[in-house]
């Protein structure tokens, strides 16, 4: 779509402003966006929201920081949460994953479809309820409130807790996953208790 009138006049005016920007605003400006970043660093332990800001987070470190930093080996250690070999190649996620998901909708589809009532199941449905467990985020973010974060403690997350940001569906899900196995289990034990006294 090409751009209107009002785009490239704003567009101008701020190549204009680029030019003569009062230099200790600029900084100011720079600081605060950096130190903004390196908090989305400490949150997601380098994973960052995704792949695009990850990748932008990193050459910035590496500007700022240099290739010798630790922030700069978090970031290249980090990388490879997100790429994957595929028959056309090397490849990138949006995400790093969608752990949380995807066992929740299978926890669900386990208990819903009968499967979770044969004994052979009960040992797997116990690590799936386990893992879930510790896929919820136990903390908020560190930086939650200087660095405009919502509160996430007790939430689950769309992937791992490490990359800890949550989405209200990943929430819901985790929790009907949660619960369905957890009184699954219970009636499953009651069950075992009355047939064994």
């Amino acid at each position: 779509m090409p751009h209107t009138a009002t785009l490239d006049f704003l567009h101008g005016i701020l190549a204009q402003y680029e030019h003569c920007a009062i230099p200790p605003v600029r900084r100011k400006a720079l600081d605060r966006a950096y130190e903004l970043l390196v908090m989305e660093d400490e949150n997601t332990d380098c994973q960052d929201l995704g792949p695009v800001n990850k990748m932008m987070n990193q050459i910035c470190r590496i500007h700022v920081e240099g290739r010798e930093s630790e922030a700069f080996k978090r970031h290249m250690y980090r990388r490879s949460d997100f790429m994957w070999l595929g028959a056309e190649g090397m490849l990138m996620c949006g995400t790093n994953g969608s752990q949380l998901w995807d066992i929740a909708f299978i926890c669900q589809a386990i208990v819903e479809s009968g499967l979770a009532d044969q004994e052979g199941n009960r040992a797997s449905c116990v690590k799936a309820l386990e893992w879930l467990d510790r896929a919820q985020i136990r903390q908020n973010p560190k930086h939650y409130g200087a660095n405009y974060r919502h509160q996430s403690k007790g939430a689950w997350p769309f992937s791992t807790p490490t990359q800890s940001y949550t989405v209200s569906d990943c929430v819901g899900e985790g929790l009907k996953a949660a619960i369905y196995l957890q009184d699954h289990l219970e009636r499953v034990s009651s069950f075992l208790l009355q047939c064994f006294v």
